[in-house]
């Protein structure tokens, strides 16, 4: 086969030599139109991409290519609008769906209360029986440190199929600044310490929260806190839930446009400002970006990572992950195909959610109350 392509070069090109004016010009023209398609790689290796069209993963199971392709739509409405997605309704409205529906699929029992002063929400299964007493998971909701509750999908579901007691926490947020999360997180790990082992406590969260559970880690290092038995990071890193590839590839891969002017800490690549909640702080001090400290990242407990390949913090997660490998930390990195961020809480009822609920509760099980 190899031998015989020089001499198929050699008669198309002799094909096009003998057209007429006419049909030279609009090979040509195809040509050109061809090349105007291809990738415009500069010195510095930056890409230019021209428009694509990219189809749904083949992936996807068919509820979720359902509920994906809704979401898009919803997503790129607002980008065409020039609309925050926090401020249109009709997001937050499909936000909203999440919650309601893991209720109905994930029941639990749920007590309001305070710890060391921090609002909490306290969830266990309906009936109140926890299958280990001893054990407890510190829940930390998402939100873009802007918005969001401790009415978590993350929290209930987790409850509910592990079985487990969770303490979701209220954190401040903006108008609120850095360290103000921190400090309530501390607060109430502190306070769990005078009934629970380090051990058998695990902290965890998504998004701005699972970039919070990254930061309290490094708090509590710097406060003399023992380390807590295990750490899920879920839909984030330890640089934040931006940077790298993803950072310019995985809005558009959604509907949205490549640039987000609410982007959350970690923004390194695209520019784009923190959010209002880190304007004064400095992402050199791994108490804000644990990922530029080997010494702080290396004292992690057990960590799980969950991220998606359409998923902005993905390549940030993959980072965080290989450090804390290299560093000798037991981490663990589970990447599902053709979903955006957070998609576990956005469409609970589709086999990829469920999926990943059962991975984030045998991550517990297997690692707290393991002696260290």
């Amino acid at each position: 086969m190899t031998n015989r392509l020089p001499g198929i070069a050699v008669m198309i090109c002799t094909l096009v030599g003998a057209l007429p004016p006419s049909a030279k010009m609009a090979a040509a023209a195809g040509e050109t139109s061809q090349k105007s398609n291809l990738p415009f790689v500069s010195v510095d290796g930056a890409i230019d991409v021209p428009p694509i069209q990219i189809p749904l993963s083949v992936h996807l199971s068919k509820p979720a290519a359902v509920e994906v392709a809704e979401y898009f739509n919803v997503l790129n409405r607002a980008a065409r609008e020039g609309v925050d997605v926090f401020d249109a309704e009709y997001v937050k409205a499909f936000w909203a769906r999440g919650p309601v529906l893991v209720q109905k699929l994930y029941p639990t029992k749920m007590n309001e209360t305070k710890i060391a002063g921090v609002r909490v929400r306290v969830y266990e299964p309906v009936d109140g029986r926890v299958d280990d007493s001893h054990k407890v998971l510190i829940h930390l909701h998402g939100g873009a440190f802007i918005t969001g509750g401790p009415d978590s999908a993350e929290a209930m579901s987790i409850a509910n199929k592990g079985r487990f007691r969770v303490v979701s926490v209220d954190y401040r947020q903006s108008p609120d600044q850095f360290p103000a999360a921190s400090e309530d997180v501390a607060a109430v790990y502190r306070e769990l310490l005078k009934t629970y082992r380090p051990e058998n406590i695990g902290i965890y969260g998504g998004s701005a929260g699972g970039f919070l559970t990254a930061e309290s880690l490094a708090w509590f290092q710097r406060h003399a806190l023992p380390r807590p038995g295990a750490a899920g990071i879920l839909c984030a890193s330890a640089e934040g839930y931006r940077g790298g590839d993803a950072d310019y590839l995985a809005r558009p891969l959604i509907g949205m446009l490549p640039t987000d002017p609410l982007a959350a800490a970690g923004h390194r690549g695209v520019g784009d400002p923190p959010p209002p909640y880190f304007a004064k702080a400095d992402f050199s001090d791994p108490l804000v970006a644990p990922i530029v400290s080997d010494s702080v990242l290396s004292k992690f407990p057990a960590t799980l990572f969950v991220t998606s390949t359409r998923a902005v913090e993905m390549s940030g997660a993959v980072y965080t992950h290989s450090k804390l490998v290299s560093l000798g930390v037991d981490a663990e990195l589970h990447v599902w195909e053709g979903l955006p961020h957070s998609w576990y809480t956005l469409f609970p009822d589709v086999p990829e959610s469920q999926e990943a609920v059962k991975v984030i509760v045998e991550f517990f099980d297997k690692h707290l109350g393991k002696s260290k």
